[in-house]
């Protein structure tokens, strides 16, 4: 799958503030782990459903306020499995998701 690129024109706020924004989203859903513990329909762990599920709104919400289409759930998988591995695994995470809000 073809990723979108960022676009120099990021509207009102800055790419970081997105992460940072995108950090805290993705902080707090981590802090609800334990209550998590399950698989969901399709087997993935419930608290990786729920994080990613966060970080997919919170890009969707930051797009259309900046005008533009929502993207896929697909395309927050893309940005979380870029940071899979990484010992900064949140803050890569939110990077590549602010990636995506500024994206056209």
């Amino acid at each position: 799958m073809a990723m979108p690129t960022p676009s120099s024109a990021i509207g009102f706020h800055t790419q970081a503030q997105w992460i940072t924004m995108l950090e805290q989203t993705l902080a707090s859903a981590q802090r609800q782990r334990s209550a998590r513990a399950g698989l969901d329909s399709c087997g993935v762990p419930e608290w990786v459903a729920f994080e990613r599920r966060a970080m997919h709104e919170a890009v969707n919400r930051a797009r259309v306020d900046r005008g533009l289409s929502p993207v896929t759930e697909a395309h927050v998988r893309w940005a979380e499995e870029r940071a899979v591995g990484h010992g900064d695994y949140t803050r890569k995470f939110a990077l590549y998701c602010a990636d995506l809000i500024s994206s056209e």
